[in-house]
């Protein structure tokens, strides 16, 4: 932009450098998207336990062994996918914020626009 004189339209890269950025927190949204989704399966994993706690007054765990055993894998398997959908938007996160570093490096001019 620092190309430009007053009135002139910005460079076709500057352009395309403020597209690229654009779509990069479009990304960085969806994986805070993610990462919702994550926490929330997480929270959905206590509460089955929480469920679990309050009806176990109701019943012998000897006698529904059957039902609990599957009920924990169930809740094993929740919590790693809540962990695994967690930790991996984190990382995307952290790279888009390091490509977002980078171009604003790269492009002082275009840096100063971007908060």
């Amino acid at each position: 932009m620092a190309n430009n004189r007053a009135g002139e339209a910005p460079a076709s890269s500057d352009l395309l450098v403020m597209e690229e950025i654009k779509l990069i927190f479009k990304e960085k949204e969806i994986a805070l998207q993610q990462a919702r989704v994550g926490i929330m399966i997480l929270l959905f994993q206590s509460l089955l336990f929480c469920v679990l706690i309050i009806f176990s007054k109701n019943y012998l765990a000897i006698e529904i062994l059957h039902l609990v055993v599957p009920f924990y894998l169930v809740n094993a398997g929740l919590f790693l996918l809540g962990v695994y959908l967690l930790l991996h938007s984190l990382r995307k996160i952290r790279s888009y914020d390091a490509t977002v570093a980078r171009l604003r490096a790269a492009y002082r001019e275009i840096g100063d626009l971007i908060a």
